[in-house]
């Protein structure tokens, strides 16, 4: 989620077996694809901070 926004950015689902760590480096791959779409992806000049809850 965008935190200044309030957007959702990128939503994964994964087993409930699977822990927010096994599955962060998927939800961060699914974040960037969606914010490439847009023209919005973290670049050298304007990185991204990301946040996990």
């Amino acid at each position: 989620m965008d935190q200044d926004t309030g957007a959702v950015i990128a939503v994964d689902i994964h087993s409930a077996d699977q822990g927010d760590i096994n599955t962060l480096g998927e939800t961060q791959k699914t974040m960037k694809a969606n914010l490439e779409k847009i023209g919005k992806a973290p670049s050298f000049d304007n990185p991204t901070e990301m946040a996990s809850a």
